[in-house]
């Protein structure tokens, strides 16, 4: 589940290249539990249509150097936009968790 889940939120977000999944507890496990996390807080669900797999990426340390720094933003999203950002106040809303996003690049 939270394979699917870091690949759904990583294509929402704008994430381009191969991202590591499943890499075990480095940068890129722990953004997955983290954005899973807080989807949760958020009240967002994301339904699983794929089943398990056991074939997994390899966490670069590129991957792991950007989804540390995207990791580091998580804290500025506000919920309500990010489940709906077409709320009139989410320009300003988001502005600190875009820039943090902006910042880390791709």
């Amino acid at each position: 589940m939270k394979k699917i889940v870091m690949a759904l939120a990583l294509g929402i977000l704008g994430a381009t290249g191969a991202l590591g999944i499943g890499c075990g507890k480095d940068a890129c496990a722990t953004y997955a539990d983290d954005l899973v996390a807080k989807y949760e807080e958020c009240g967002i669900t994301i339904a699983s249509t794929s089943t398990s797999s056991s074939a997994s990426a390899t966490c670069t340390d590129a991957d792991a150097k950007l989804l540390g720094c995207y990791d580091a933003c998580l804290p500025d999203v506000n919920c309500a936009c990010f489940k709906d950002p077409t709320g009139s106040t989410c320009a300003d809303d988001q502005k600190k968790y875009n820039d943090c996003m902006t910042a880390c690049g791709t």
